[in-house]
């Protein structure tokens, strides 16, 4: 039998068990004169028995609380780091990127757990100094899929997907995403 409680409550419900036995029994002078007084140790031992035993069973029950965690909403940032981002766009463009999705995380982060990700042919996790925009392939679908695997029961509250919309392998991201229990921007 395992207890979830300390052992000093067993203790506590064998002294409530013997004070209420030997109040019901030995304080009563009828039984003694009764001649019932041979029996009164094995009817007191039985009811402190008894009164232990539904004590302890008791415990659990009464014990038992509610537990509640709160956790911030985690809001996703995603962002291609496929090469046709490099080609549509120059080195400047790409270092204002980098620093406006830093500055988008950092606001976010004062409300909401922030996640950042990366994905081409894969999807990982990273921070946005390291998007060199090289990637040979975009699959949507794995990244929501992926990012659904990783998160599913937890309290998600966006999905913020930074591309440039081109998928060019995967199926069709529009059906894949409807798993995600939260907006996609």
């Amino acid at each position: 039998m395992v207890f979830s409680y300390p052992v000093w409550y067993l203790a506590l419900c064998a002294s409530l068990g013997l004070i209420l036995a030997l109040a019901l029994y030995f304080r009563d002078k009828n039984l003694a004169e009764a001649g019932a007084r041979r029996w009164m140790p094995l009817f007191a031992l039985l009811r402190f028995l008894s009164i232990t035993a539904i004590a302890i069973l008791l415990l659990s029950p009464v014990l038992r609380y509610k537990q509640t965690d709160k956790e911030k909403p985690i809001v996703l940032l995603a962002v291609d780091n496929s090469a046709s981002l490099d080609r549509a766009m120059d080195s400047v463009e790409l270092e204002q990127i980098r620093v406006q999705l830093e500055e988008v995380r950092q606001e976010l982060g004062e409300d909401f757990e922030v996640r950042a990700f990366r994905f081409d042919e894969g999807l990982e996790e990273s921070d946005y100094e390291s998007l060199e925009f090289g990637g040979s392939a975009t699959d949507l679908s794995s990244v929501l899929d992926g990012l659904y695997d990783r998160f599913s029961g937890r309290n998600v509250g966006a999905l913020v997907l930074a591309s440039d919309g081109i998928y060019n392998t995967g199926s069709n991201p529009a059906y894949g995403g409807r798993r995600l229990p939260a907006p996609i921007f």
